[in-house]
């Protein structure tokens, strides 16, 4: 592991709001909060602030600072004893903006690009057409035709804008794509016709020679002769002046830039057919992230360039792997990846984990980025034995039948299939349609694709992990998974025969030949897409029985754990993964985890819940809008989820712009539940309706009286939730990791909301207040007593690494549902953990009648660390809870 023992990691989103100078001025405070590593956004060069759209490699992003900075800021973490975690993108980079000079290269030279094969680009297409060997790049708003006659579309020649490769090139709103040097001709003899000489003859029939040039000689020699023309421009200005003539004439003709269009690498077409004829893979259903073929080593190399540079130079410990379920072979990835960095370098992966999925042993990793442990926090604070009461209530509110979540997410993966990713599945079908002409088989490829489409849609994980290096032998949990989701398909479509159904379950677990082996995997990359766009992407946004339950990773369908289950997750993860994030809160959850947290008291008192609820509807009758029960639901609870902590006296504009501006809160929200509006058809109607009735509601004096009484009272209990959750994580078997803000309590909703700038003046002042606070006297909801809690805990586990991550877990005994309690033990050290839940239904008599049972090994003196005392601890909860909410006790043995 690295020279700095990870034992906690803090998210930092860097942008040009906040870069690697302001980071670095602010060391001294995390350092006294107590994290041992920053874990930072992507720092290589990308177009967006997220990060996640990489242009260039090889250095670190302008806007934040550049390479220079990024030194600056490691190695003054390092001399204060903190170290760096890289995010990274290896399955996709970003083409929009022209800022990819890669991929600008493959526009230009085509197939025959020596840089081709580094993007995963279909050339031959999968069509009935012939192969054009263009890559699609659906970005106009109307049709091509329609484009071009309105003048949107224009060739331009600058010959010293763009630099030496791209003289002639054509725009569109500042997006320009540079032409084929072969059609270089086409400009050349128009510009010849309108000043007729001799002149332009050589270089014409050079680059007309072009067409017929090798592979391997081809972009060395159209580069030349690129060169070669700039060349001639310097030495003679009559030239520029000809050329800039005849791109004017070639304009002013759309016959004549339409054909000169046809001419190139690449198709521009309308935005809209991108669903169905893109022909290169995406991150998702993003038609400006690219895939990358990463299992190529010149791929590999120029990807991780950078983090290599850096690693060598003593900057970084570790990496997260951004959406390792995208790569072709992750396993192959990940071993090259631990050969290229070495045994202690620390590495995690974002992988998203269905319930009773766990990741793969053989793994060369230390873990997941978290998202499976927010699950099983989450879960823990919902009260089980309130499910069916909930459900009730919510079928009771729509007033109509609720799908079950699974088959809502059944349903959610085929309206991705057919809306988002339809292109995806028909290059698959075309694919196995291939294979089964192959084997000489008489399917057909409509039912092939039928076939597909239904199995992924009963796919119950994001992927399966067979490669070439195993395809001779599936693992026993792939292969059950494979012919579960055959099995179920089946079932459901009983009008396919059951030999088609034999021969694709033989397609996908015999991977006999190179081109089932090539189907396979592309199934695997094609699978885990249409699980996050239909579960996450959509069926979250559709079942808002308890929204809190909706985050990444999770699983709504199973209302609440018994703490039983937490403690076996924790057992699991120590026994496998001891050193795996733990996550709460992320720059891609949907709630941020002080918002989850509030709301899952709502899990408590379903009566109570509905009877508010139904109380604010009959308010709301004076506002006569056409709004979806569902959607009425879901403006409750997210407003309940960020509601202000001082209550009304803290409700501004600024909160009412958060959840209503459009495109962003409810309205998205909305869109991505593809219900009654969306991002491709948005239904401005009804997205204007619920707009104005959020905005209605939210300028009404007698609804906000009522709403703000209750969500006082269920503020303050879900302050108690957010310091269990802060207890529970730190002391977890893991790393725990703190999303940047959320230190104190921070109440956000989905992107961009939860990335804005975070203002560390206030933080710092806090930090310092925190030291000398009596933190008995402060109340749940300050935001003083989270920080203060993180703080303490931190500092301590940074004390005793090994304790809170190979530490012995044992659950303690208790006989009630309120309370999670276990101890930790290393060595000499010792701590006992005890977390109380449910605690709006608590008596005040509660405490007084429930005892921990603790083994006599574990009775004794004990320092409480978060009030400082010295308590003889034998299992009474009453005398512990009344001077603080949650507790860690510690002691040496």
């Amino acid at each position: 592991m690295s020279a700095t023992p990870i034992t906690a990691t803090y998210r930092l989103q860097l942008t040009d709001k906040f870069t690697l100078d302001q980071a670095r001025e602010l060391i001294p405070y995390f350092q006294k909060l107590g994290i041992s590593h920053f874990y930072t956004s992507p720092i290589q060069q990308s177009r967006s602030d997220h990060g996640y759209d990489i242009t260039e490699h090889s250095h670190v992003k302008t806007e934040i600072g550049g390479d220079e900075a990024f030194r600056s800021f490691a190695q003054a973490a390092k001399a204060a004893g903190l170290g760096i975690i890289l995010d990274i993108v290896p399955n996709h980079m970003g083409i929009i903006g022209n800022q990819n000079h890669v991929y600008n290269k493959v526009l230009a030279f085509g197939p025959r690009s020596q840089w081709a094969q580094f993007f995963d680009i279909d050339w031959l297409g999968y069509t009935s057409l012939p192969p054009e060997n263009r890559v699609l790049i659906p970005i106009l708003g109307e049709h091509l035709g329609q484009v071009v006659a309105k003048g949107e579309i224009q060739l331009v020649f600058a010959p010293e804008e763009k630099g030496v490769f791209y003289p002639l090139y054509v725009d569109y709103y500042d997006n320009w794509y540079p032409l084929k040097p072969e059609s270089y001709a086409t400009v050349l003899e128009a510009a010849s016709n309108l000043r007729p000489s001799g002149a332009y003859s050589d270089l014409i029939s050079r680059f007309q020679a072009l067409a017929k040039c090798d592979q391997e000689n081809y972009e060395v020699q159209s580069i030349q002769l690129i060169a070669d023309l700039q060349s001639k421009l310097a030495q003679n200005p009559d030239w520029a002046e000809a050329i800039s003539q005849a791109v004017a004439t070639i304009n002013q003709q759309p016959e004549q830039l339409l054909k000169l269009l046809d001419q190139q690498y690449y198709r521009l077409a309308s935005w809209r057919i991108a669903a169905y004829d893109i022909n290169y893979r995406r991150f998702f259903d993003i038609d400006a992230l690219i895939g990358l073929q990463v299992e190529l080593p010149i791929v590999f190399d120029a990807a991780h360039q950078l983090i290599e540079r850096f690693h060598q130079e003593g900057l970084i410990d570790g990496v997260r792997i951004d959406h390792i379920d995208g790569l072709k072979d992750p396993t192959a990835y990940l071993t090259q990846l631990r050969q290229r960095f070495g045994p202690d370098f620390y590495i995690t992966v974002e992988k998203i984990l269905e319930h009773d999925e766990v990741l793969p042993e053989f793994w060369p990793i230390q873990g997941t980025s978290g998202y499976d442990y927010l699950s099983t926090l989450n879960q823990v604070l919902v009260d089980e034995e309130q499910g069916e009461a909930f459900r009730a209530g919510y079928q009771a509110w729509l007033n109509e039948p609720v799908l079950d979540f699974a088959e809502l997410v059944y349903t959610s993966k085929h309206k991705i299939m057919h809306f988002s990713l339809p292109g995806d599945i028909a290059r698959l079908s075309a694919q196995a349609y291939r294979i089964s002409r192959s084997e000489h088989y008489d399917f057909s490829e409509a039912v092939l694709r039928d076939c597909l489409r239904e199995i992924i849609a009963c796919f119950p994980v994001y992927r399966t992990y067979i490669d070439a290096g195993n395809a001779e032998q599936i693992s026993e949990i792939d292969r059950a998974r494979l012919q579960g989701a055959v099995a179920e398909a089946k079932q459901r479509r009983v009008d396919i025969p059951a030999s088609t159904w034999d021969y694709v379950e033989n397609l996908l677990l015999q991977p006999t030949t190179p081109e089932r082996l090539t189907l396979i995997q592309r199934f695997q990359q094609v699978t885990g897409p249409v699980m996050a766009k239909g579960k996450e992407d959509t069926a979250f946004y559709n079942y808002n029985l308890l929204i809190s339950l909706n985050e990444v990773g999770c699983e709504p369908a199973h209302f609440g754990w018994p703490v039983a289950d937490f403690h076996a997750a924790n057992q699991q993860r120590q026994s496998h993964f001891p050193y795996s994030m733990l996550s709460s809160s992320t720059h891609d959850t949907k709630r941020s985890e002080d918002a989850r947290a509030r709301l899952h008291v709502l899990s408590e008192i379903p009566e109570t819940w509905y009877y508010h609820l139904g109380q604010w509807h009959q308010l709301n009758q004076k506002h006569p809008l056409a709004i979806h029960p569902n959607d009425e639901l879901l403006i409750y609870q997210t407003l309940l989820a960020i509601w202000p902590i001082q209550g009304r006296s803290g409700l501004d504009e600024t909160l009412i712009q958060r959840v209503n501006t459009p495109g962003q809160g409810i309205s998205k929200a909305l869109r991505e539940a593809k219900a009654r509006t969306s991002w491709t058809n948005p239904n401005a109607e009804y997205e204007a309706q619920v707009q104005q009735f959020t905005q209605a509601i939210l300028h009404d004096e007698e609804f906000i009286n009522a709403f703000d009484l209750f969500a006082t009272q269920i503020a303050g209990y879900g302050a108690l939730n957010s310091l269990a959750q802060v207890v529970l994580k730190i002391f977890s078997p893991g790393v725990p990791d703190f999303y940047q803000g959320s230190e104190t309590l921070l109440f956000q909703i989905v992107d961009p909301d939860n990335r804005v700038p975070v203002k560390y003046g206030p933080l710092q002042t806090m930090l310092a207040e925190v030291e000398s606070l009596n933190s008995v006297a402060l109340p749940a909801h300050d935001p003083r007593l989270k920080l203060l809690v993180t703080q303490r805990a931190l500092t301590y586990r940074r004390q005793y690494p090994e304790l809170l991550t190979i530490g012995a877990y044992q659950p303690l005994e208790i006989a009630t549902k309120h309370l999670v309690a276990f101890a930790r033990s290393h060595e000499r050290q010792l701590a006992l953990v005890l977390a109380p839940r449910f605690l709006s239904q608590q008596t005040d008599q509660h405490w007084e009648q429930t005892q921990l049972k603790l083994p006599p090994q574990l009775e004794g003196t004990y320092h409480h660390l978060f009030t400082g005392e010295q308590i003889d601890f034998r299992g009474d909860l009453a005398a512990l809870f009344s001077r603080f909410p949650v507790a860690v006790l510690v002691r040496e043995a």
